[in-house]
This record gives C-alpha cells, structure tokens and sequence, in this order.
C-alpha cells in the first residue's frame, strides 16, 4: 500500500516538472521570436530592414487665378445669313479644344467654336495661343474654315488642335447646307502655322468636299 503511494507522488511530482520545463520552453520560444520580430522592423542599425520611402508625387503647376482664353466675337453679324427660324449665339464659345507641346509644356495652343448656331455648326473656329503655360494668351483668331473667315463653306465644327516645336496643326469640318439635302456640301479642312504666336495658315481640305445626293 505504501509504495503504491510513493508511485502514485512520484509520478505526480514527474508530471510537474515536466509540465514546467515545457512552459519554460514555450515562454523562451515566445520571447526569441519577438526580439527577432523587432530586429526584422528596423531596430537594428543596417539597411536591410527599412521599407523603401514612398515615390514623392510631382507639383502641381498651375496659374494664380482663373485666366480668359476668348474674347468678343471676331465675326460680324451680317458675315452670314441666317435662316429665320434659327438663333446665333454671339460670343458664345462651345467645344473647345487644348493641346501641349510635349517637349514644351509652356507652348499650348486652344481651338473652339465661335458663335455657335442654334441649327447646327458655328459661324467659325478660333484659335490662341500661349507661350508661359497658360499664364497669358495671344488675341483669338479666327480659323480660315467658314465664310465668315473667308473660307467657302458657311459654318464650322469639330475644332482640333496639335503642336510641337515647328508648326502647329488645326483640324475642323466646314459645311453648307443641312445634312442630306440637295446641294450640301462639307469637307475636312486643315491648316498649318509654323509661328507660335499664331495658330491658323491657309485653310487645305484632306479630304475632297461632297455634295449630297
């Protein structure tokens, strides 16, 4: 009976310390993985931890204020005639275009429709240009595309523009006469400048006028 006892406290008193050197282990295991944790955060004096900075983002540029491109209308009012039933909206601007000289982010070149027409189409394009990043711009000019500009298609549309170092490119549609009906005609006109204080030249059409059927 006594040693039965004695079995039973020695195996109790085995279990014990058994059971203590495994909380020893576990709670040096634990302290051993958050020193290395720390280490692996940049604690330590070496570069190899530190998390790259991040990209500084580019400046924004922009103009003290809010800056006017267009002017009053460059065309006369009696430049075209209109039918009764439509309205010219004099000085009124619409679909206006901007490009950048990619090698230049200063020079920048603006298209738009001049007097846009209740019934379709303007009475012409107009352009300006700036050389100091929009800060000031040159006077308006209008477009060599539509008969208020000398041109010999009634109104104009589609205003585009492109430049670089050595010209400037400006795209519009000019047409007379509305869609489908008989003798209407438009076409595709261009016109290059290679001063950039201006962006209008002659007028060429790339693409030949139709009439429709």
């Amino acid at each position: 009976m006594l040693a039965a006892i004695w079995r039973l406290r020695t195996n109790e008193v085995r279990s014990r310390a058994e059971h203590m050197r495994s909380g020893s282990t576990l709670q040096a295991l634990a302290i051993l993985l958050t020193a290395m944790a720390m280490a692996g955060c940049g604690g330590g004096s070496g570069s190899g931890g530190n998390a790259p900075a991040p990209p500084q983002e580019p400046p924004i540029v922009t103009t003290p204020a809010v800056v006017r491109v267009t002017r009053a209308t460059p065309f006369s009012a009696a430049c075209l005639a209109v039918p009764a039933e439509a309205i010219v909206y004099a000085n009124a601007e619409v679909e206006p275009h901007l490009a950048v000289n990619a090698s230049n982010p200063n020079h920048l070149a603006a298209a738009w429709q001049q007097d846009r027409m209740s019934d379709g189409g303007a009475r012409g394009l107009a352009t300006a240009v700036s050389i100091d990043g929009g800060t000031t711009w040159s006077r308006p000019q209008a477009s060599p595309f539509s008969q208020c500009a000398g041109g010999s298609l009634a109104r104009a549309s589609d205003p585009w523009v492109a430049l670089n170092d050595s010209a400037a490119i400006q795209v519009g549609i000019a047409f007379t006469g509305g869609a489908l009906t008989a003798a209407a005609r438009s076409a595709v006109l261009a016109s290059r400048s290679i001063d950039w204080t201006r962006a209008t030249a002659a007028p060429r059409a790339s693409l030949v006028p139709w009439t429709a059927a």
